[in-house]
């Protein structure tokens, strides 16, 4: 298992010190002695992320739906949402052009902006609903509101459902590989 380490001054006083830690201290897996098939795992979180997730709530949280979106840049919006809309009642409004940066995307703004409208205009992010608008400067912004409890169980149906459709294709995909692998080795079902 390859580790990997982390280096932050996060939770130091006044940001003098360093930590590095790793995400994890250790883990284990259980398999069927019979099978070989793995029956469970059991992973222990390191001292660092224990008390940040524990005593500090400095960890954020995301809603489970959050991994039922399939684009990068989605989850991205989500995460910066999440951040910094947080549970604003009234919403938060981010420059298009700091949304870019913050995303990490390396498409052209023209492309951004494109890809930005469609994501808005398909309205799946769990919590948030997006809209554009402008900075009182008249800067090109989005608005981020926190979602109604009926606007988000309503979402997280229709999320649902895509996975579930999604799984299925995935399954039966792996039922014709399965088929063809064995007509390829000369053995019928």
């Amino acid at each position: 298992m390859g580790t990997t380490s982390i280096r932050t001054s996060l939770r130091a006083p006044k940001r003098r010190n360093e930590a590095q830690f790793g995400w994890l201290d250790g883990w284990t897996l259980e398999v069927d002695p019979d099978t070989d098939q793995p029956r469970g795992m059991t992973i222990t979180l390191s001292n660092w992320v224990y008390e940040g997730i524990v005593s500090e709530r400095s960890l954020l949280t995301m809603h489970q739906d959050y991994f039922l979106l399939s684009g990068g840049l989605e989850r991205a919006l989500y995460r910066i949402a999440r951040k910094h809309a947080g549970q604003q009642r009234g919403g938060w409004i981010c420059r298009v052009e700091v949304l870019h940066e913050k995303t990490g995307s390396d498409a052209q703004p023209k492309e951004f902006n494109r890809m930005l409208r469609k994501i808005i205009e398909a309205d799946q992010l769990p919590d948030y609903t997006m809209s554009l608008t402008q900075t009182v400067e008249g800067t090109p912004a989005v608005m981020f509101q926190l979602r109604g409890i009926e606007a988000a169980t309503e979402l997280h149906r229709k999320l649902e459902k895509e996975r579930e459709r999604v799984e299925a294709d995935r399954r039966r995909a792996e039922e014709v590989d399965g088929l063809m692998d064995r007509l390829s080795r000369g053995r019928p079902r």
